[in-house]
């Protein structure tokens, strides 16, 4: 009592203290960081090893085994994922959650230096970096003209990488479809044979000439005068008159090859719209804000603009920053929505404007002081923290509704003083108040400290939450009480048009009050027939499971679809852009695509091959269209399907936390290549036969033309060359290899040495390549067996052995759960060799894990909740009573979920658990008030149902506004709706069926309790009782109480 009498008899001390929190609260919103999802920090380890010229199983053998090999001795790793493709090894390290990201970096990085030395000479040393899962592009640029590419590339190159490099926050600036200037010195191999030369002594005799070096100084007197070589080629003639020795005399370059001022090799390729283009892909770092990014980068686009020649155009191709802003602002807006529905319910039930208004003005307060605890906490405003204030709402005001309504009773029936009214009404109902905030915490808390990755999304959530509810519970018990005591008024004194509808409404409500208090009365009569009637309904509810999907996450309507083709293995970079240009032309004919940007390709150090291209489609505003981003996948691949030669995969772009890979992933894992096909091909067949599972396919290549050259040791040593000098010239003669640079205009350009192209075009004449020796030049198949053979294109691998991943999207109208189950169903159908190991992988892995983590999450807020309960009514059998509203919410849910067609997800299990916390609030309500009445000398047989129907104002008034203020999030509107709908659907179907069933089955269990404890200790008594009957009615209750007495129960 004193401590709310501190704050109701001191009112300007209240508005001013509230005051600062609010000024804190939007300057902690300001200064927040906006993201769509907060930062999920996963120690990953990403070791990149370049192998100039070397194909996948040379890389595989000489690389990423002895990377994997270190790796694997390194603390706390969890598992390892390799692939080896030509020219590169990459290798990701995951480790578990507990280990310092930083840590696990460096302990990596000491391991790969242990071993650097092991690894072939010619081979780059790796490179280490901790992987982020959000190191997504955040925005792609398309520079377009009407010039040749090379022209384009130079002015990126020279006038806008740099400036984008400048923006602070952005971690990497990409060049898609560069053609850089290269100096390219083309030999002959008929005329290096005439002359006796090797294309080695060509490249080290470039190099030798080429060269620029400080000589050191001479001291002249007083003077100091450097000394420098001057050596490198002053154009492109000095080059073609390099004189080279041979054992035929003195000849020049001019003799044996061609100097070309030309282009390094086109690696891939980039359009906006159908027209060439020369692409820019800016990924920001991980602890960056993206809106505020884009807001520069936007800026810079305008200023380049207006700065290049008047031909060129920037177009931004994606924005990553659009979908962040929409979906956080309708959060914001389905928060205000909520606020003001609730504000709409309380005016409902109380017809009080002053009391309405009390309760509107501190959900703001609330709300807007919870942003400085989550700036404190370093968190952002994201779609799932400012989703967790959305969904409090109605929880944040049930604390004042409860405060407000004892209030409002105590000046009805006491007719006590505003002010005294206040504080005894706060003070009376203080203790419910506190436990029911206490549970939803308790709830909370396990979901904000799981170390799980649902942990890690979650936890903003979590504490949000918690933060939301302290502020709530302070203000119940604070201003509340203090704007009740000046703004209300005594019972009676109201008049106007509102005074007249309460009037109507009072009966209203009283009339339901009565039927309720019957209706109870039977209940309690028949109150096993009652209890048995709920478990029926709980196991009747089950029955829905059959119409209800699984999935890790529902994926949210961004307006982009990515469509990803695939080619043979050997197709050149010319033969997928053609390909590509097929599918772009038909996508001109779509009247709701707005854009569409293309790549194809990849540069050194990228994972895609020239045989793969992938078209990022943008379609126009939802609010213009009546086709879903899932809609147009399909429309996609009725579109494409009579395309020839080609793998096709189109699925909804999405940036929602995931792995990254197919919604259906399996991993088949063992060593025997052959039998890794097998099974994958058996797997592959049943998978292609479930309904829903669309684009199946697997991410081995095999196929893939490869010339291979196995040294004759024998030989070799006889003409006195080594396999390392054989491996040399073949990459110099194929590869080209750059050993200077060419110099002109401050700038530098590589000079390559490669055999012509003449030589380079027939894989059946390399076995005639000259290769010169101390005894003279012979051919290469005279120092080798060479033999055309199909190879990997890529080889994968899974905690040091090889593994093959199959996987699948999932059409529309189905879901991840129900092709799993389809597949298990399955798996006896598979022959599996020994040592050969099936794994659910990907997006299912996931799915799994997350199933575990969230369960061990109920039970742990089950639990807690129930120590709560315990603790705060000092009875652990009434606890058990309050706890029987959970499982009676699972009847909704499942009922909820099945009607709307909505999965089971990480997003509804959420819903699930946060209802653990809000279910009980009811009950709290019911047993707290009966056993108050029971301190004050009441018998619980002659109030339990005065006392339950006296309870049903705040219970309907709570529960109605809590679901009401849901319902815009449950309709699923605006950015991201998708995924957030099923977390308030759950929420509102749980607590539907919980309210409704508590208000009999707790009273039902509790005069069983009760009854089971007078037969146990007070038979005789309970007899007298019995006989005496009931008489007297209590004084505590008002006349309309006193009719709903019974005269027995």
């Amino acid at each position: 009592m004193n401590f709310i009498r501190l704050f109701t008899r001191r009112p300007v001390t209240t508005i001013m203290f509230f005051g600062m929190l609010l000024m804190f609260g939007i300057y902690s919103y300001l200064n927040l960081a906006k993201d769509q999802f907060p930062d999920i920090e996963i120690p990953f380890v990403l070791v990149t090893t370049v192998y100039p010229g070397a194909g996948p199983e040379e890389v595989e053998t000489q690389v990423t085994k002895k990377i994997e090999e270190a790796v694997a001795s390194v603390s706390g790793l969890k598992t390892q994922e390799s692939i080896s493709q030509e020219n590169l090894s990459i290798v990701v390290a995951e480790f578990e959650l507990s280990v310092d990201p930083d840590v696990a970096e460096n302990d990596v990085r000491s391991k790969i230096d242990q071993i650097v030395s092991d690894l072939p000479d010619d081979a780059e040393k790796p490179a280490t970096a901790q992987y982020d899962l959000g190191a997504e592009p955040i925005a792609q640029i398309a520079v377009l003209a009407s010039r040749p590419v090379e022209e384009i590339y130079q002015l990126v190159d020279e006038k806008m990488v740099d400036r984008f490099t400048q923006i602070k926050g952005l971690a990497k600036v990409d060049v898609f479809g560069k053609k850089e200037r290269e100096i390219v010195i083309s030999v002959s191999s008929k005329k290096l044979e005439a002359f006796g030369l090797s294309i080695v002594d060509v490249n080290d005799m470039i190099a030798a000439f080429n060269m620029k070096l400080p000589a050191g100084r001479v001291i002249e007197g007083e003077q100091e005068i450097n000394i420098k070589l001057q050596g490198d080629f002053p154009s492109l003639e000095a080059i073609e008159l390099l004189e080279i020795p041979t054992s035929n005399g003195i000849i020049r370059l001019s003799d044996v090859a061609t100097v070309e001022d030309s282009f390094e090799e086109v690696r891939s390729m980039a359009r906006m719209n159908g027209e060439s283009a020369i692409g820019i892909s800016l990924t920001k770092a991980s602890d960056a804000n993206t809106l505020e990014i884009m807001k520069q980068v936007r800026k810079l686009v305008q200023q380049l603009q207006q700065e290049i020649p008047p031909d060129y155009q920037l177009v931004i191709a994606k924005d990553k920053s659009t979908v962040i802003r929409d979906s956080v602002n309708d959060v914001i807006s389905n928060l205000g929505l909520g606020i003001l529905i609730t504000a709409g319910i309380l005016l409902l039930f109380l017809h009080d404007v002053r009391v309405t208004m009390i309760a509107t003005i501190t959900l703001p307060v609330a709300v807007i002081a919870t942003f400085t605890l989550m700036w404190v906490s370093g968190y952002t405003a994201n779609m799932v923290s400012l989703m967790a204030l959305a969904l409090s709402v109605g929880v944040l005001v049930a604390n004042v509704i409860v405060v407000l309504e004892n209030i409002q009773r105590h000046l009805k029936e006491t007719g006590e003083s505003p002010l005294n009214a206040s504080e005894s009404g706060t003070s009376e109902i203080m203790l419910a108040v506190f436990g029911s905030a206490l549970t939803n915490m308790a709830v909370f808390i396990p979901i904000g400290t799981m170390s799980s990755m649902v942990g890690r999304i979650f936890k903003e959530f979590g504490f949000t939450t918690v933060y939301a509810t302290l502020f709530s519970l302070l203000l119940s018990f604070t201003l509340t009480p203090m704007l009740a005591s000046r703004m209300m008024k005594r019972y009676g004194e109201h008049k106007g048009l509102l005074a007249w509808f309460g009037k109507y409404w009072e009966t209203l409500y009283a009339f339901v009050e009565r039927r309720y208090a019957d209706t109870l009365k039977i209940a309690l009569r028949f109150r096993w027939l009652t209890i048995l009637t709920a478990v029926l309904l709980f196991v009747a509810s089950f029955i829905s499971v059959k119409w209800i999907g699984a999935e890790f996450i529902t994926e949210a309507d961004e307006g982009e679809v990515s469509i990803s083709i695939e080619k043979a293995v050997d197709e050149s970079l010319e033969g997928t852009s053609y390909t590509m240009l097929l599918l772009e032309e038909r996508l001109k004919t779509l009247p709701y695509i707005d854009r569409f940007y293309a790549t194809m390709g990849g540069d050194e150090g990228s994972t895609t091959g020239v045989n793969e291209g992938s078209i990022t489609v943008t379609l126009i505003p939802r609010d213009l269209r009546t086709i879903t981003t899932e809609q147009a996948a399909v429309e996609f691949r009725r579109l494409f399907a009579d395309i020839p030669g080609i793998k096709l995969t189109i699925e909804p772009a999405s940036s929602s936390p995931g792995s990254g890979e197919k919604p259906v992933s399996i991993d088949i894992i063992g060593q025997n290549t052959e039998e890794l096909f097998a099974v994958s091909d058996q797997l592959m067949a049943i998978l292609k036969q479930i309904p829903g599972a669309v684009d199946v396919d697997m991410n081995w290549r095999m196929g893939k033309p490869e010339v291979r050259v196995t040294p004759d040791y024998r030989r070799c040593a006889d003409y006195g060359i080594t396999s390392a000098q054989l491996a040399v010239i073949l990459r110099t003669s194929f590869s080209g290899n750059v050993g200077s640079t060419y110099r002109v205009s401050g700038e530098e350009y590589d000079i390559r040495v490669r055999l012509s192209e003449e030589d380079r075009t027939d894989a059946a004449a390399i076995g005639a390549l000259p290769i010169q020796t101390p005894k003279g030049m012979v051919r290469l198949d005279a120092l080798s067996k060479i033999a055309f053979v199909d190879g990997p294109s890529k080889i994968y691998r899974t905690d040091r052995q090889r593994s093959v991943t199959i996987g699948a999207n999932v059409a529309v109208g189905a879901n991840v759960g129900k092709i799993v189950q389809g597949v298990q169903a399955r798996m006896e159908e598979v022959s599996v060799p020994a040592g050969i190991t099936i794994q659910w992988a990907g997006d299912t892995e996931m799915m799994v894990e997350a199933g575990i983590d969230m369960g061990i999450a109920l039970f742990l807020a089950v639990a807690m909740t129930y120590m709560l309960l315990s603790i705060l009514l000092e009875s652990a059998i009434h606890s058990l009573t309050i706890m029987s509203t959970v499982p009676l919410a699972l009847i909704g849910i499942l009922v909820s979920l099945a009607i709307t067609g909505k999965t089971l997800n990480i997003f509804s299990v959420m819903g699930t658990i946060m209802l653990v916390g809000i279910v009980v609030n009811n009950g709290i309500l019911m047993i707290d008030y009966l056993e108050e009445l029971r301190r004050r000398g009441q018998r619980w047989r002659d109030v339990i149902v005065p006392a339950c129907a006296v309870k049903l104002r705040p219970i309907l008034m709570t529960n109605v506004a809590i679901m009401f203020s849901m319902l815009p999030m449950a309709l699923g509107l605006g950015q991201g709706g998708e995924m957030r709908s099923p977390m308030a659907i759950v929420s509102i179907g749980g607590m539907f069926s919980s309210t409704f069933m508590t208000l009999y089955i707790i009273p039902a269990l509790y005069c069983i309790i009760e009854s089971f404890r007078e037969y146990i200790g007070h038979r005789h008594r309970r007899d007298i009782d019995h006989e005496k009957g009931l008489k007297d009615y209590p004084k505590e209750f008002s006349q309309p109480e006193r009719e709903l007495l019974p005269e027995n129960v």
